[in-house]
């Protein structure tokens, strides 16, 4: 089945929005001030969505290469920002890293260890990539030198901009229905000062349903538990 069964583009998305508020479809996303507007709601939308929990549609893993005596690394995802990270490993070792504190890594840092990295902890962003970087400990040594850091994360989704054509007909990694149900929603409040009334309010509680529901697809709706509720006060 192929993926615009689930999913429009950003223009289409904004479009039926359009639609729904009974006024002319935009043909780019800077066509007019309105769809500007609906452009920086959407831009809400979807990080509203993305900050709502962990989606496996931004799941992403990469390798940081590891050089001997060298305490930082930045993790470089190309293209992307991270949004949060799920676990760090290293390539000679079962288990993740566990997380320390940066005090206690600094700590540990002052005087260091060299080996298989068994700790690590995220110490400040790097300036121009804007993505985290991280201190391991022990140390990579010299049996480590080129061995690599497994990081597991989930990305952020990049801001739209509305001067760039091909940011109009990219789809979103969330389904279609859920974006155009929040972006109404959200151009429902611009539209009356941000001041909620029943329509916004109703549009609201199905967003808020449906974003319940397309989070638990792939983190609640899989493996085979059975749970027992107790009824009347017995099992």
């Amino acid at each position: 089945m192929a993926l615009s069964a689930l999913k429009l583009t950003h223009l289409e998305v904004i479009n039926e929005v359009e639609r729904l508020l009974a006024v002319n479809v935009s043909t780019q996303l800077n066509s007019s001030v309105f769809t500007r507007v609906l452009v920086r709601l959407l831009n809400e939308v979807i990080d509203e969505i993305a900050d709502f929990g962990t989606w496996q549609e931004l799941y992403e893993e990469i390798l940081v290469t590891a050089s001997s005596s060298l305490d930082e690394y930045i993790i470089e995802a190309s293209g992307m920002f991270i949004q949060h990270i799920e676990e760090i490993s290293f390539s000679t070792a079962r288990s993740a890293l566990e997380v320390r504190s940066g005090e206690e890594i600094r700590r540990l840092l002052r005087k260091p260890s060299y080996g298989t990295p068994r700790n690590y902890a995220i110490i400040g962003i790097d300036a121009s990539s804007g993505n985290p970087k991280f201190r391991p400990y022990p140390v990579p040594g010299t049996n480590q030198n080129n061995q690599t850091f497994r990081v597991v994360f989930y990305r952020k989704p990049n801001l739209l901009d509305a001067t760039v054509t091909a940011d109009a007909t990219s789809r979103s990694v969330f389904p279609a229905n859920l974006l155009i149900k929040g972006l109404y929603a959200k151009a429902l409040l611009e539209e009356n000062g941000n001041e909620p009334t029943p329509e916004w309010q109703r549009v609201t509680a199905e967003f808020d349903r449906m974003l319940r529901e397309a989070h638990n697809r792939f983190n609640a709706d899989t493996g085979t538990d059975i749970y027992i509720v107790p009824s009347n006060g017995r099992m």
